[in-house]
């Protein structure tokens, strides 16, 4: 089956971001004991068999291989894992993590696919000993595998980065359909907020879903994936990323329109700097990111980029929410739709201390109007080297996209007399020209025509006895 938009709105509002996990899986107890064995100073387990890699599952070598570093005191052990269609469906995240728990040294794993090659990832990938989990092109199964797997709330947070690019959830939908019945109360927060605590890096980009077998009640299944999208938004669960600095949610183009909602209701990022929603087909700017001080009281850029946002109009002022300092913000908006920009758009945008917003290749629109006579007015005779403005210098520079006759050029090199008003009347001059024309024969006819046109209301008997 392949996603549609409202469907893809249904899982990402309860997943992408919520990460939803209620469908009966577990894992054997992962409890910690101590492994004998040669160990280096650095805590690595040096025993091999022959080619075997005693700290990989059995076989593993043949796909997962150690990478050299020059660093000896390096904290972890970095592994590449190449899946392939002989290694398809082997690389399997539960067996990985039964394996490791009892290990003494830490891993960083990289692993990439080809060919439509395939691996077992529940979401969140939550493990102990795992410090980083980079995942690329690769189709990834039992996305509920860890929905209520209660030994994960007695593992401590480890992982520190969470990648994925190009990857693509195949979903049972028997398997959304149990999570879609189930209620906020069930969910655990190791599944919802899998390692909150030390994660820095979170990026998933171009992730996408598909699906796979039926539904035996569409309509109910409609019914219930409606509900849980405002259910979904009272999770008793709030995580609270501590460490958490760069988060990307890109290429993303049926984003739910709660996902800001969503984003903050349930999430706390008090040290969040970097946010990347771009490429998401998104065609506003959420409340949220305007008043993204309250949320993001650290945040130094977010990139909106590349969406379809039309209109870039914030609060006045910035609110000031607690003592300490608010950072610059570097809001990227550039490659959306926005065609319009006025004088008060800008001044409300360069008089906010701690906002600086990158407009930049947009499809601006010079054609005559009073906002834009407006605006060339204020380009020419505003002193783009004083403090206040020299920030948006840039903007003197910025191009035309429409009429043709102005395209590609810049509004500093623009006059009002470049905007030919006087030609863009023409049409209206036109066609009042017609409407007088058709009006001026309309009341030549009637006095042509005036003694022959018969008024009911006269009494002819009345006219010929007067004669």
């Amino acid at each position: 089956m392949i996603i549609t938009p409202s469907l893809y709105v249904c899982l990402y509002t309860i997943g992408s971001i919520c990460a939803y996990f209620v469908e009966n899986a577990r894992i054997p107890n992962q409890s910690v004991s101590k492994e004998g064995g040669n160990f280096s100073m650095f805590g690595v387990d040096k025993r091999m068999d022959g080619n075997r890699d005693l700290n990989l599952p059995p076989t593993w070598e043949q796909f997962c291989s150690k990478e050299d570093t020059t660093n000896p005191a390096a904290a972890f052990s970095s592994y590449r894992c190449l899946i392939d269609s002989s290694s398809s469906g082997k690389w399997n995240f539960s067996e990985l993590r039964n394996y490791i728990s009892t290990k003494r040294i830490k891993y960083a794993f990289y692993v990439n696919c080809k060919n439509n090659a395939q691996i077992s990832l529940p979401y969140n990938g939550k493990s102990r000993n795992i410090v980083k989990l980079h995942v690329r092109d690769c189709l990834a199964t039992d996305y509920f595998a860890d929905n209520q797997n209660s030994d994960l709330n007695q593992v401590p947070d480890e992982l520190e980065e969470y990648v994925l690019i190009n990857v693509q959830y195949v979903i049972s939908l028997e398997a959304l359909n149990k999570t879609l019945h189930s209620t906020p109360e069930n969910l655990l927060k190791s599944a919802k907020c899998g390692d909150d605590e030390t994660l820095k890096v979170r990026i998933e980009r171009n992730e996408s879903y598909s699906f796979t077998g039926q539904v035996r009640n569409a309509s109910s299944f409609w019914s219930i994936a409606s509900k849980s999208i405002i259910e979904e938004r009272i999770y008793p669960h709030k995580c609270i990323y501590e460490n958490l600095y760069l988060l990307e949610e890109s290429l993303s183009p049926y984003k739910s329109r709660y996902f800001a909602e969503v984003l903050t209701e349930q999430n706390v990022f008090p040290e969040l700097r970097i946010l990347n929603i771009s490429h998401c087909d998104i065609y506003y700017i959420p409340e949220q990111f305007k008043t993204w001080e309250i949320y993001f009281p650290k945040l130094e850029y977010l990139d909106m980029s590349n969406n379809r946002i039309q209109d870039i109009m914030f609060p006045e002022g910035t609110r000031a929410v607690s003592n300490f300092s608010i950072p610059l913000l570097t809001f990227d908006v550039t490659h959306n739709d926005i065609s319009k920009l006025s004088v008060r758009i800008l001044e409300r945008i360069i008089q906010s201390k701690h906002l600086f917003v990158k407009i930049e290749h947009n499809p601006l629109n010079c054609s005559c109007t009073d906002d834009m006579k407006e605006l060339l007015r204020y380009i020419r005779n505003t002193d783009w080297n004083s403090a206040k403005y020299s920030r948006y210098r840039y903007v003197r520079d910025l191009q035309c996209h429409s009429p043709d006759r102005v395209r590609g050029r810049r509004l500093k090199d623009l006059s009002s007399s470049d905007l030919n008003c006087d030609h863009d009347l023409v049409p209206i001059i036109v066609v009042l020209s017609v409407l007088i024309c058709f009006l001026s024969l309309g009341i030549i006819l009637i006095l042509r025509f005036r003694p022959t046109i018969h008024n009911p209301c006269v009494d002819h008997s009345t006219k010929t006895n007067s004669k």
